[in-house]
């Protein structure tokens, strides 16, 4: 009885997507990343691997995880999910202008949108990580939040633009999303 090769390949690769499974290296409940053995092109274990990440555009679900949050999860996970350890994965995350109440408090958060903020979990698990978060102030002004009503885990940059530009000249790397 002859197989056809087209159904031997049908068979070979839907084992390898059951096969696969969704995995949390590093941050725990955030960043998914899809377990992939096969994987040929991996990350260098021994580069320092330093990334700044931008993120401004407005939350479109006041309810949910700000997406740019778990890209840059997700983005730390893969990282250390291709073997680079901790002490040389340095991310920055800077947020700004539409973006910027992601980072606010669950008090002040409830006060604007009568919610917990839904990205207090995610933040603390970036920066248990060792993910730098910035906010820029320049955004924080326009849109009336002051200091004292951000999530403690941010730090507030003079602009986005200056916060970005200082990580450049210490060998960052932007990343856009």
């Amino acid at each position: 009885m002859k197989v056809p090769i087209s159904f031997l390949a049908c068979i070979f690769f839907s084992v390898i997507a059951v096969a696969q499974g969704k995995v949390f290296p590093v941050i725990k409940q955030y960043g998914q990343v899809e377990d992939v053995p096969y994987a040929a092109m991996k990350p260098n274990t021994r580069t320092d691997y330093k990334i700044v990440v931008e993120a401004g555009e407005r939350i479109s679900d006041k309810a949910a995880i700000y997406d740019p949050l778990d890209m840059v999860a997700r983005m730390y996970n893969l990282h250390a999910y291709g073997g680079v350890p901790a002490k040389k994965i340095h991310i920055s995350f800077v947020l700004f202008a539409g973006g910027a109440a992601a980072a606010l408090s669950d008090e002040e958060y409830n006060k604007r949108f009568g919610m917990n903020n839904p990205n207090t979990g995610i933040i603390a698990a970036l920066k248990e990580a060792g993910v730098e978060l910035i906010i820029c102030a320049q955004s924080m002004a326009k849109q009336k939040i002051s200091p004292e009503l951000i999530n403690e885990k941010f730090i507030t940059a003079t602009s986005r633009i200056t916060a970005v530009t200082s990580l450049q000249q210490k060998g960052y790397k932007l990343y856009q999303l």
